[in-house]
């Protein structure tokens, strides 16, 4: 890209794709995981929301 060979466009675009194939590329076990600790964690943010209402 600093000899002009590639267009700015062209770069963002191979790195947009070198993003998307490293996501394709995790497991199934890695993506699970990770889903489950996200559903653990709002699991845990609604428990502590609930415990702020007031009640009445």
């Amino acid at each position: 890209m600093a000899r002009g060979a590639l267009s700015e466009q062209h770069y963002q675009n191979y790195l947009k794709l070198k993003k998307e194939t490293s996501h394709y590329e995790t497991s199934y076990a890695d993506r699970r995981r990770k889903d489950r600790a996200f559903g653990r964690f709002l699991k845990s943010a609604k428990k502590q929301m609930e415990g702020r209402k007031p009640k009445g």
